[in-house]
């Protein structure tokens, strides 16, 4: 048996989705060699991962959505066959979509030679399904808004007739229930994990840090909720009881300007830091300066929400209480060592951090979310993975 893997993701590295270099890292120390297909690729962060791997990793960009590759007579005609073999991809914007993004892969796939074919999004899933026509083992990983606002917009129709051949893995019950029930098909979970040589946290003492230092890691997106934490952090900050409390949002995204006007308009200048987006050990030492980590996810406008929430992981091996909003897979993520309310509401957000200072001291809150980490391993991670692939390529 072969051990070529090709990996399928927009682009690489992320500082959103480390999940996707983790990935990369930990199959080619269990002795896959892979090989990334991305529309961008980011060469210091190839290199990073590549002395992670321990060797060179082949890379290609496919044909891109518009252009003159896909103009060419043996384009065309491939596409035409497509649309033949699958004509209701033809009657939806994403199904075309999908359709010209399959025709880029085509020759990529077939240079990079791969055992299996490892798809990273549901979109990109369904491209490759169609690229490859079923002629190398696909495996499908679903992680966020490819199952929430993605079906929303397009209905499962277009994953029901690519991915019928694929292997599908999620990485939560919340993931699983709704591919389940969107597909009808059973999924494999591969638990997602975090390096506890990275976010580790350090210490914790006996006391809280005056003034508490609250954190909120996550792309400046309506789904991740900041504005929430803003608003939280006022509440905290004022009434019968005042809290001296600071605020870190690490992260970039279309939202900035809007929080940063939110700021200004509650008089939180001095209270609240925006790092920008930061690589993932930049990551780790806020966590490991942090009191809380407060994750106010929301579902977003178009139906996204959290499928997993890997930086639930990180900060509970970082020895944080994590603060959760009860929505998509968080809950179950954090179990019971974090400290769940109701999304959207800041008011409660507020009230379950006192609570948390109340009845916790960060040593005891360090114990318990440490303890709570180790269901979430790198290396359970990669050996999951590992056992996807394996399974895959045996048909």
């Amino acid at each position: 048996m072969g051990r070529r893997i090709a990996i399928i993701a927009y682009e690489f590295p992320v500082v959103s989705e480390t999940f996707i270099v983790d990935h990369v890292v930990g199959i080619a120390r269990r002795g896959w060699s892979p090989v990334l297909i991305c529309d961008a690729l980011h060469r210091d962060g190839v290199a990073a991962a590549e002395a992670r791997c321990g060797l060179s990793l082949e890379t290609y960009r496919p044909a891109p959505l518009r252009g003159a590759p896909h103009r060419t007579p043996a384009r065309l005609a491939w596409l035409a066959a497509a649309a033949a073999r699958s004509p209701r991809l033809l009657s939806t914007r994403h199904g075309r979509a999908a359709l010209v993004r399959a025709g880029g892969l085509v020759d990529v796939l077939r240079e990079a030679r791969a055992d299996v074919v490892h798809a990273h999004f549901g979109p990109n899933g369904v491209a490759a399904a169609l690229a490859l026509g079923g002629r190398t083992p696909l495996v499908v990983d679903f992680h966020g808004f490819d199952l929430t606002a993605f079906p929303r917009a397009a209905g499962w129709g277009l994953y029901r007739e690519t991915l019928r051949g694929a292997a599908l893995v999620v990485h939560s019950e919340f993931a699983a229930k709704a591919v389940a029930t969107g597909l009808g098909v059973p999924v494999q979970r591969v638990t997602l994990g975090a390096d506890p040589d990275l976010f580790h946290g350090g210490v914790r003492g006996e006391r809280w840090s005056a003034p508490l230092r609250l954190l909120v890691v996550g792309r400046l997106v309506p789904e991740k909720g900041q504005a929430i934490a803003i608003r939280a952090l006022d509440l905290l900050r004022r009434g019968s009881s005042p809290m001296d409390a600071r605020l870190c949002i690490v992260g970039g995204g279309p939202q900035r300007e809007k929080l940063e006007r939110l700021v200004r308009e509650l008089r939180l200048e001095g209270a609240v830091e925006f790092t920008g987006p930061q690589p993932h050990a930049a990551v780790a030492d806020e966590m490991a300066s942090a009191d809380a980590l407060l994750i106010p996810s929301i579902v977003g406008p178009d139906g996204e929400r959290e499928a997993f929430g890997r930086v639930a992981v990180e900060g509970l091996a970082a020895g944080l209480p994590v603060v959760a909003s009860a929505v998509g897979g968080l809950p179950e993520v954090v179990g019971e060592a974090g400290y769940l309310f109701t999304p959207g509401d800041p008011e409660a957000l507020a009230r379950c951090v006192r609570d948390v200072l109340a009845q916790q001291t960060p040593e005891r809150c360090a114990a318990t979310s440490r303890t709570r980490a180790t269901a979430f391993s790198l290396e359970r991670m990669w050996d999951e993975y590992e056992a996807v692939t394996s399974r895959a390529a045996h048909g």
